[in-house]
Order: structure tokens, then C-alpha cells, then sequence
């Protein structure tokens, strides 16, 4: 299958709150996504859409080629997902929800299963109700990996975890995506991690796309280019042709962060001007900087 999920148009309203709008996305399958955007920018929403948790108010997604509202049941199967909240019946011991979940996925592995539990601390015998919120989020991933799935759709999956658990979390994923034609979107606020896992990013702002590139063709084009600040207005045409993100005054010199680098590097490449890499927190706080609050 070429595309894991494609979204045309998909909207999605509350009363008149504007949660999601017009997003129009394609995720390869193979590919990892990190899925980034302040709180509130309609991440958990998008995902909900995408899994026909809730109906669109507009526009049309498929996941694993089909409607979400239309899944067969071997398409679920394929799919897992771990919401930002986790949801899972108090008086169950984790041994009981792992052989209750195991019993709808014939593509589960008791393998993966004995590995993870181990891997995670869990002990089989305790109650969820005793969980700590790490360990909830530890148990759905269990249960999402496990399950034999496809793709993953992860909401915040590191949220709860502490440092350890995080490495051992972006080790699964790694592990995971190994295999040919697996895919994983996983929204987050912890952009260090990003770069650990994802080969694509995508980022939402408001509910609509802000931007959508590779890992690498937004490190190669997204860039801060420092000059002296009498040089601003005779760059300004060509750094405009560049898609301005982000101008700041520091002294004498102006830093003017721009999306489409390679559309004017030979301008900038040598005299009065200098160019700076720019990490992958300071690129999505460059794109997220002229958003202003729905």
C-alpha cells in the first residue's frame, strides 16, 4: 500500500470552535511522523478523525486505504493506537486486560508480550488501579505493539514516562519501523525526541497545517541568516522570496529565520551575512511563532 493515511479537506467543528481545518495530509507508508503543535492546536482531535473516534464535520480521510468509519474488522487489527489518556478498567490485573485484548488480534505476540512486561517492570498480577501513569502508558504501548499492527498512532506516548522509559519507548518505535512498510505518527510536546525517531514532521497550529516536510528538507531549508541591520532593506526582497518565519533585532545585528533557504542561498552566502543551522526546537518554534491563538 503506498499512503498509510491521507486526510482531503478534513474539518472538524465544535459549535463554533475550529478544531481541525482543511487538513490536507499524506503519510507514506514506511515512514515515521512526529506530529508537533501547541496545546490545544487540534493534534488529539486530528488523530480521533483519523481512528473514527469522531465524525468529520467535513471533508474525507482514509487509514490503511479505507473510511475509519468503514474499517474491516483485519484492518483494525492492524492498527494501533495509545490515546493521551488512557482508559482501562480499574479492577482488571494487567494479565487479565493483555488476555482479554490478545483474544481479538490473531496476529498477537505472546513473544512480544513476555518481553515487553519485562521491559516495562509490569508486574502481570497487579491491579490497573495501582498503576502509576507511567505504567498506563507503558501497558497501552504494550498493547499496541503487540497486537501485530502496521501503523502506529501514538497521542503524547511519552507524556508519563521518566528519561528511562523515553529511550526504551523510542528504541521500540525504532525497532518497530524496522520492518518494511510499518509506519508511526506520534504527536508530542517533547521536541528532543523527534529527531531520535521521526523522518517526517508535521506541524499544527489553530487546527490547520502549518508545515509538512521531511526531517531533513526542513533542516536543509529552514535557516537564520544574521546581517547587520542597515543590510535588512536591501535583502528585503529576496529574503521575502525566502518566506520570512521569524525577524529579530539583536544589537546590530538583525537574525531573520526563513523557510525556503535554498531559494535564495547564493544571495547570502558569503560578505556581510552569515547563515546558522538552527535546531529542530528552534525550527518548530519558528514556525509556530506567528500563529496567534484561535
Amino acid at each position: 500500500m503506498k499512503n498509510a493515511l491521507e486526510t482531503s479537506g478534513l474539518c472538524k467543528y465544535y459549535g463554533t470552535r475550529v478544531a481541525v481545518q482543511d487538513l490536507d495530509w499524506t503519510v507514506p507508508a514506511g515512514t515515521s511522523w512526529a506530529f508537533l503543535g501547541p496545546n490545544g492546536s487540534g493534534k488529539t482531535t486530528t488523530l480521533k478523525l483519523l481512528m473514527g473516534f469522531t465524525p468529520p464535520s467535513s471533508g474525507s480521510s482514509r487509514i490503511l486505504g479505507e473510511d475509519p468509519w468503514e474499517l474491516r474488522p483485519a484492518t483494525k487489527a492492524r492498527i494501533g493506537f495509545v490515546s493521551e489518556t488512557p482508559s482501562l478498567p480499574p479492577w482488571m490485573k494487567v494479565s487479565e486486560l493483555v488476555r482479554f485484548h490478545a483474544s481479538f488480534y490473531p496476529r498477537w505476540s505472546k513473544e512480544h508480550e513476555s518481553a515487553l512486561l519485562d521491559r516495562f517492570s509490569l508486574e502481570p498480577q497487579i491491579r490497573i488501579a495501582n498503576l502509576s501513569k507511567g505504567q498506563h502508558s507503558a501497558l497501552m504501548l504494550l498493547l499496541a505493539l503487540c497486537q501485530g499492527s502496521d501503523l502506529l498512532l501514538l497521542d503524547e506516548p511519552a507524556a508519563d514516562l521518566d528519561v528511562a522509559k523515553r529511550r526504551q519507548l523510542l528504541s521500540l518505535l525504532a525497532e518497530f519501523l524496522s520492518v518494511p512498510g510499518h509506519t508511526v505518527v506520534f504527536s508530542t510536546h517533547i521536541v528532543t525526541d523527534v529527531e531520535r525517531v521521526a523522518s517526517h514532521v508535521a506541524v499544527l497550529a489553530n487546527g490547520r497545517l502549518v508545515d509538512c516536510a521531511s526531517l531533513d528538507e526542513l533542516q536543509a531549508n529552514v535557516k537564520a541568516i544574521c546581517m547587520p541591520s542597515e543590510q535588512l532593506e536591501l535583502c528585503q526582497d529576496a529574503l521575502e522570496g525566502m518566506g520570512i518565519l521569524t525577524s529579530e533585532q539583536q544589537g546590530r545585528v538583525h537574525e531573520v529565520v526563513v523557510r525556503r533557504f535554498q531559494d535564495g542561498e547564493a544571495r547570502f552566502d558569503s560578505g556581510a551575512s552569515s547563515v546558522k543551522d538552527l535546531s529542530l526546537e528552534d525550527i518548530y518554534l519558528a514556525l509556530v511563532s506567528g500563529i496567534r491563538p484561535g
